[in-house]
């Protein structure tokens, strides 16, 4: 963990967690800061560690899939008013 947390309890969770869960959390929080210093977004440790831990704990952890299509994934058509087509 070469991250800050302040945060006491969610520290104790952490330590309770087995080595391999607390490679899970750790694996989640690093993808969630490599995604934020990616988009130049100003992360948010404590509350991701904390949901974090609540996954790996619940058994909803996945381990990271590579991508099916590289580029885009998402494509949303500009919606244009039925009035502003017959102007």
């Amino acid at each position: 963990m070469n991250y800050k947390i302040r945060d006491e309890l969610q520290l104790h969770r952490y330590q309770k967690l087995s080595s391999a869960q607390q490679s899970q959390v750790d694996q989640t929080v690093q993808r969630h800061l490599m995604a934020c210093a990616k988009l130049g977004v100003v992360s948010e440790t404590e509350a991701t560690f904390k949901e974090a831990i609540d996954m790996v704990t619940a058994g909803r952890w996945e381990p990271d899939r590579p991508l099916e299509k590289q580029e885009g994934r998402w494509h949303y058509d500009v919606y244009t008013a039925p009035l502003r087509e017959a102007a």
